[in-house]
């Protein structure tokens, strides 16, 4: 009979705990948003540097990969992009490419 009640109280006091609210805002902030695919044509592309120039329905958009990833396109090229963004509240750009 005790493990039947310890489990709801056990539950109850981590959900009190603050540390929940910490990681459950951390989520809520840090999320992806505006996530969507577009279309695009490979307008131009620098293999060297890793930028490319993307024609879309949308206009021109200029995006940058890592070199490698970039080695198999081309000019001409009908690719579709991923793009979503996180709000980095207090953080400065450190200039650091970030790859996962």
């Amino acid at each position: 009979m005790k493990n039947i009640l310890f489990t709801p109280t056990a539950l109850f006091v981590l959900c009190l705990y603050p540390g929940f609210a910490a990681a459950d805002n951390y989520a809520t902030t840090n999320m992806m948003m505006g996530e969507h695919s577009m279309g695009a044509t490979v307008a131009s592309i620098d293999h060297k540097t890793g930028f490319m120039n993307l024609k879309t329905g949308m206009g021109m958009m200029t995006l940058h990969y890592p070199a490698p990833t970039l080695k198999d396109l081309k000019k001409g090229d009908k690719i579709t992009v991923n793009l979503s963004f996180t709000k980095n509240e207090g953080m400065k750009d450190d200039g650091m490419m970030k790859m996962k």
